[in-house]
């Protein structure tokens, strides 16, 4: 319901991206300002092109979830796209985001 601009950045809530830096303990709500950052590399694709991720860290204020910042292409299609994120080689499923002008 809410669409992505080309060229935009959008933020994904998702699990699993392991450890953080400096160590946070499990289920305990994370820092409202400098949350810690994910160890892992991560990546982030867009129908298949690799796309900039501006930061992963826990979110804040939430216990368990991080919160991934990517930044999309500045020319592409208009509609549905597909997104993946991968972190130390392991991907996500794929979900769709919706672009718009």
């Amino acid at each position: 319901n809410n669409p992505v601009a080309p060229g935009g950045r959008f933020q994904v809530l998702l699990s699993g991206l392991g450890a953080v830096t400096p160590d946070w303990p499990a289920g305990m709500a994370a820092p409202l300002t400098n949350p810690p950052a994910v160890l892992a590399p991560v990546e982030a694709f867009v129908n298949g092109l690799r796309v900039p991720v501006l930061k992963a860290t826990l979110a804040p204020g939430y216990a368990g979830i991080y919160l991934v910042e990517l930044e999309l292409p500045a020319v592409m299609d208009e509609g549905l796209a597909e997104l993946r994120i991968v972190a130390a080689g392991n991907a996500s499923n794929q979900v769709g985001i919706h672009v718009a002008y």
